[in-house]
């Protein structure tokens, strides 16, 4: 906040809430009971991350260390964070697959 300011503050938040609402559209369309906790399980992830984060920057919760996803300086914090979203990706394009017509049928 800042160097962006308020509106880049509630823009950020605002793309966080949508990148954990489209993790848990996904969560829905899954096609298995694995990848569906699988996605609740990332999207939970990122929504304590962020709470912690936010929480501890406005003076509500103690400071923890816990990093921002995809934001706070830290190699395998933002290593893994990216992996988890091409799993998720991978589960996204697979449940698409499975609700397409095949074309060879």
């Amino acid at each position: 906040g800042e160097e962006w300011g308020f509106f880049g503050t509630l823009f950020l938040l605002a793309a966080f809430m949508l990148m954990v609402g489209r993790i848990l559209v996904i969560a829905v369309r899954a096609p298995n009971n694995f990848a569906k906790l699988f996605c609740c399980g990332v999207a939970s992830l990122f929504l304590i991350q962020c709470t912690l984060n936010v929480g501890a920057n406005i003076g509500f919760l103690p400071i923890t260390g816990v990093t921002f996803p995809f934001f706070s300086y830290g190699g395998s914090s933002i290593l893994m964070n990216m992996v988890l979203v091409g799993f998720v990706q991978n589960i996204a394009i697979r449940s698409a697959d499975r609700a397409l017509p095949d074309a060879f049928d």
